[in-house]
């Protein structure tokens, strides 16, 4: 037990590190002898010690105690000596040293500690000894002929409270149900939360305090500190510390070491130990508010996708090409689960419920904890699968095929008998994977046992009502993802006829009056039977190598009338029914799915008819639909659309008690209260009365019901898009802020599924205002998650890209295009010798004539991972063959960039950095590019305020990009005249304000080196083009870092001699290049050495001539007194110039003149200098002269 104990150890403080260990030691020791020894043994040892004490003389005994001391272990020594307690100043030295002898040589011989002071007779006691007790001391009460004084001590009554440290504060105390006590809260003796520690007077335990307790030798604070510290995890994991505490209590728990802790106290052998154990394990690793969220969002659309729990930083355990152990410590750190099953967790939980047989309470935490551990990833999850002795446990003894009655309570032994949580793990691990659930129906019969608790009703299976109606639900959502799979075809077929009984019986159930519990067994059942006519509808399209399941069209077309039945039921009593809020609409979510998959697959089948699908349809749906659609409790679920968007959503998501190694899906949000308290709530996704996943269900079957009749809904789906709570809505979503504080969560991806549909009902119907549902498509392309490739591929090939849209918004009055004229048009000059006639109308209008080309590049791009596409595909398809698994990876991280329009040129970068500078430029490149430039042309001039999501300094960058890629392709007419465009965009005074060179870009370490890069290149390829010589100046601009002007000046002094840029083409105010005036000395000097020297003139330079005569110019007459000296000299070197032109601009420059049009301009001298400068050059005249 002490060597456990010592190397599953948890060192809350090192201050009390020592203590920690001598005080386990000791108890150990104790408790080891306590058990060993009869009091009349121990009594014996002590009287044979004390006559082997007064054999001895003094320096025997001292002798003896030397040796003592130089053999045992110091902190042992100064550990009882410490325990001794003071001696009185009556006693000698010489006394002193013989207690201190006779306590050292007592553990050595007899292994038991000395009493620190011995009992004495109370008779004996005088009237003075009595009263310097620590307690009056009544003789009648029992036992106390003899007193201790030392625990007299404890009788006493505490001490008041001490006052905590302001700046450090105080230990958080927990009671026995997991709260903090607050310091000021008087607590009653009896309530037994005071105890032995450090400060008796305070009630309760710290951490620290029940970390010891969790090591001790004594079996009951054992229990009591694992009990204690699981109810903290639950209180934490539910945002109950918010106010109370300063640092997450998990996060700090696991840097302690609770892990080991815990993984210690399993390895216990006794059944109490355990059972806390597994109980703290199970508050660690479970978390009871997200089982419930994936439990209730399953039956939603694309709800049984499960979000793999892998952490983000995950650790490599290859090095060098080998495998390389990692120690439990370190895996730990990085992977609190991988750690575990490194632990042999699986081996001991399997240990504990072969041998040990626990209760129902600790079978149902391991189920959980397997559920957790197999949720993680499919790797966590195949290890649970492979371990046959775990599965067959629990297969055998919970999961039974036949079980005796207990009437409505579960059984304290749960063995025999059937648990929901043991089927909810069936199910985690179906979804995990196809391999794995072959393996569970082969080897462990598991569809033989879903077939037993899903023939009868639920409320027939003699189990209680909870457990029964439980057991249903997770084994028909079970049998789905086998389903899925392909799996579970021939049960189908032989409990067809009792599937058609349960659709009559839910035709006929008043669902006003069902129980939740009834609902969601509806739900289970109608998803069940959407993935069975999935699999049959899919059938035909199966490649010829993949078997067959023994299932076709003809074995489900039967149930489309009664789920048709169910659903205009349900939709009528929803439609007269105003208090809808009051029951369940889940069943009516499944039923529309059910339905929509039908009218999906129809069209593919054998024998389809498309004359009798019309009439069918015409007979059914529009009054269903159009009445649906313009009742009063639809207009109630639309009006509270927003209400529950996780999109607007203004809460912060609650992950202060998320590890980074253990992390969670959060489903939980921070709220004020009305006193000014954070509390904790569920996300706006999981309310309650969430409509979204009715409105998901309902747009879809909308969709699927037009792509048979087109004309059939046209009424219904004017009202939806067109509706006022839906555009203010979309209104909303478009102007929230592009890091919405809640959209980075799994539980999004339910809204961006609304977002999607509701997107594709517009291909129907045009709404109004068609501005605002491009808006939203682009917001919802960069929300989308991993899983979610195939309907990026869908949205930008139906919507962003579909001509018809793009031409209606051109089409009518719009903002952005009043300031587009045909005559605002400016003439480059490029180096290929053409001059670039640019008219932003005309680009604009030729840009969206090549739409269809645009969207092909940019699908193309999309779609690279075509794997990943594939998977996503079938998923969304629901194609059996092709899906291996029901996760999705990463979960709520988007897949696409904000500025994803850039992507193709990104890509096209990176490539050709690759490439040597004499290969050729692909033909494919060009029009790569060309056509990207229209893409953010159209959007830049169209979508304004879409593009400000993105700083106009990232959308700088990225169009600057273009002349990196290949060497010549900036030449190119159709490139040359788009980033001509471009430039007069960013040049304008509202944009050209907003360039912050500082800011982070993503893909580029700094700025810095991506000028550096831009200005070799133009070296290198630009031949003098005055295009790419504007983009070179613009980060010249005075406002910014001296460092990008000495870059040009100094590093590249080479490319100013191709930099021959016109005024009449330079499209940036001049002006920000001349002020403020510059204050570098360093950089003054390089624009003198420039014009001296004569690599920049006024006849080819005239631009940089500019720059440079105005700051050298400023300096030498209007700088302070401080640069007197270098203003001499530049004065005087000016004043000895040889060339006359360039003395007199020196000497007589006044200023810049621009010209209102902003592309004209000259210099303007002094016919006569002030007399201030006048004065200086006379004084220079006649020094030259002497």
């Amino acid at each position: 037990m002490t060597e456990n104990a010592a190397s599953f150890g948890v060192e809350i403080s090192p201050d009390t590190s020592q203590s920690k260990t001598l005080c386990s030691a000791k108890e150990t020791a104790d408790s080891s002898l306590e058990y060993a020894l009869t009091p009349q043994e121990r009594n014996t040892i002590h009287q044979e010690n004390l006559a082997t004490l007064s054999s001895m003389s003094e320096t025997e005994i001292l002798q003896e105690q030397g040796k003592l001391k130089e053999t045992l272990d110091p902190k042992i020594i100064e550990f009882l000596m410490s325990k001794r307690g003071k001696l009185t100043g009556r006693e000698s030295t010489h006394e002193a040293q013989l207690a201190q002898a006779k306590e050292v040589r007592l553990p050595v011989k007899s292994a038991v500690r000395a009493p620190e002071t011995a009992a004495v007779d109370i008779s004996t006691l005088t009237e003075v000894q009595r009263n310097n007790l620590p307690i009056k001391v009544n003789t009648d009460w029992p036992h106390m002929t003899k007193v201790e004084p030392d625990k007299l001590k404890w009788m006493k009554d505490l001490p008041k409270p001490k006052a905590g440290d302001s700046k450090s504060g105080r230990q958080a105390r927990f009671d026995f149900s997991g709260h903090v006590i607050r310091p000021d809260l008087v607590i009653p003796v009896q309530e037994g939360l005071h105890h032995h520690g450090n400060e008796p007077e305070q009630a309760g335990y710290t951490l620290e305090e029940l970390f010891q307790l969790a090591r001790s030798v004594h079996i009951q604070q054992r229990v009591l500190a694992l009990n204690i510290l699981a109810k903290i995890m639950q209180n934490a994991k539910t945002g109950v510390f918010l106010n109370g505490l300063v640092k997450p209590v998990i996060p700090s728990l696991l840097e302690a070491g609770l892990v080991f802790l815990v993984r210690w106290a399993m390895d216990d052998n006794t059944d109490s130990v355990i059972a806390a154990a597994v109980y703290t394990l199970h508050s660690f690793l479970v978390n009871h508010t997200e089982n419930e969220a994936l439990a209730k969002t399953f039956d939603w659309y694309r709800g049984h996708i499960s979000p793999e729990m892998i952490p983000r930083v995950a650790m490599s355990t290859e090095d060098g090409g080998k495998k390389s152990k990692v120690s439990d410590v370190d895996l730990v750190k990085q992977d609190v689960i991988k750690g575990l099953l490194q632990m042999t967790l699986l081996p001991r939980l399997t240990y504990i419920l072969e041998v040990c047989r626990p209760q129902t309470q600790v079978v149902n935490n391991i189920v959980d904890i397997l559920v957790s551990i197999a949720r993680h990833s499919s790797q966590s999850a195949y290890q649970v699968s492979q371990n046959s002795k775990l599965l067959e446990i629990i297969c055998q003894e919970f999961l039974s095929d036949s079980w005796t009655s207990h009437g409505i309570s579960t059984p304290d032994i749960p063995y025999g008998y059937p648990l929901h949580k043991a089927m909810q793990l069936m199910k985690t691990l179906c979804t995990s994977g196809r391999h794995m659930t072959s393996i569970l129906i082969s080897k462990y019969n598991l569809l033989k046992k879903i077939v037993r608790y899903v023939a009868v009703m639920p409320d027939h299976l003699q189990l209680p009502e909870a457990d029964c109606w439980n057991l249903a639900i997770e084994a028909f959502q079970t049998w789905k993802l086998c389903a899925i799979f392909g799996y579970g075809a021939e049960e189908f077929q032989d409990l067809y006829p009792e599937m058609m009984s349960r659709l009559q019986w839910m035709s006929t159930t008043e669902i006003t009056q069902c129980k939740p519990l009834q609902c969601q067994y509806m739900a289970a059942v109608l998803g069940f039977l959407n993935a069975i006519t999935n699999l049959a509808g899919n059938i035909a399209s199966r490649p010829k190598d993949v078997v067959a399941p023994p299932i076709n069209w003809s074995h489900v077309t039967g149930m489309l009338q009664p789920i048709e039945l169910c659903l205009r039921n349900w939709l009528g009593i929803f439609k007269s029914f105003y208090q809808h809020t009051k029951f369940s609409l889940l069943p009516i979510v499944a039923a529309m799915e059910t339905v929509t998959s039908f009218y999906q697959l129809m069209s593919f089948q054998p024998g389809y008819s498309a004359v009798d699908m019309l009439t069918h349809v015409e007979e059914l749906f529009p009054k269903m639909l159009l009445s649906l659609v313009e009742s009063m409790p639809f207009q109630q679920v639309l009006s509270n659309i927003s209400k529950y968007s996780m999109v607007l959503c203004d809460s912060l998501l609650f992950t202060e008690e998320t590890a980074n190694n253990l992390p969670s899906i959060s489903v939980l949000v921070k709220r004020k209260s009305d006193i000014d308290q954070m509390t904790c709530e569920l996300c706006p996704a999981l309310q309650p009365n969430n409509f979204h996943p009715l409105l998901v269900s309902l747009f879809r079957l909308i969709y699927s019901v037009n792509s048979v009749h087109k004309d059939i809904a046209k009424q219904v789906l004017s009202n939806i898009v067109n509706g006022e709570d839906v555009l203010q809505y979309i209104r909303k979503v478009c102007k929230k802020q592009p890091e919405a504080r809640c959209q980075n969560t799994f539980m999004t991806r339910y809204e961006n599924y609304l977002q999607f549909h509701l997107l594709k009902l517009i291909q129907f119907s045009m709404p109004d205002d068609l501005e605002i549902y491009l808006q939203m498509a682009f917001h919802l392309l960069t929300s989308f998650h991993h899983g979610d490739e195939y309907l990026i591929h869908d949205l930008m090939t139906s919507i962003i890209f579909n001509p018809s849209f793009l031409k209606r918004m051109t089409d009518l009055p719009h903002s952005h295009l009043e300031r587009l004229d045909l005559s605002d048009q400016s003439r480059l000059s490029s180096a290929s010798g053409h001059m670039i006639d640019v008219s932003q109308l005309k680009l604009l209008e030729e840009a969206c004539q090549n739409l269809t080309n645009i969207g092909s590049v940019y699908t193309m791009v999309f779609g690279k991972d075509t794997k990943e596409l594939d998977i996503s595909r079938s998923q969304h398809m629901n194609v059996f063959h092709s899906i291996d698994n029901c996760l999705i990876s990463c979960p709520g991280e988007a897949l696409v960039p904000k500025d994803w329009f850039f992507l193709p040129l990104v890509e096209l970068l990176s490539q050709t950095e690759q490439l040597s500078l004499s290969a050729s430029l692909p033909a494919d490149m060009l029009r790569v590019v060309s056509h990207s430039l229209r893409w953010i042309y159209i959007l830049e001039t169209l979508f304004t305020e879409m593009m400000r999501a993105v700083p106009v300094t990232v959308r700088l960058v990225r169009v600057m990009c273009t002349f990196l890629i290949g060497n010549d392709l900036f030449l190119e007419p159709v490139v040359a005249s788009y980033l001509s465009a471009f430039l007069k965009l960013f040049c304008q005074p509202g944009v050209i304000k907003k360039i912050d060179l500082s800011t982070a870009i993503p893909g580029l370490t700094s700025f810095q080196d991506f000028y550096s890069e831009f200005i070799t290149q133009y070296e290198g390829v630009s031949f003098g083009d005055s295009l790419f010589g504007c983009y070179l100046l613009l980060p010249l601009q005075q406002r910014y870092d001296v460092t990008y002007r000495k870059s040009l000046w100094s590093d590249h002094v080479t490319a100013l001699r191709s930099l021959n840029i016109p005024l009449d083409q330079f499209q940036m105010p001049m002006v920000n290049f001349l002020e403020p005036d510059e204050t570098d000395v360093q950089m003054v000097r390089l624009y003198f050495q420039a014009l001296y020297s004569e690599s920049v003139i006024q006849t080819r330079h005239p631009v940089l001539y500019i720059i440079a005569l105005h700051h050298v110019n400023r300096f030498m007459y209007l700088q302070t007194s401080n640069q007197r000296k270098m203003k001499h000299v530049l004065l005087k070197q000016a004043f000895l110039c040889k060339n006359e032109k360039l003395k007199t601009h020196l000497l007589y420059y006044k200023d810049f003149k621009q010209s209102e049009g902003g592309l004209q301009g000259s210099i303007e001298l002094y016919n006569q200098l002030p007399s201030m400068r006048k004065t200086l050059l006379q004084q220079l005249q006649n020094d030259s002269q002497e």
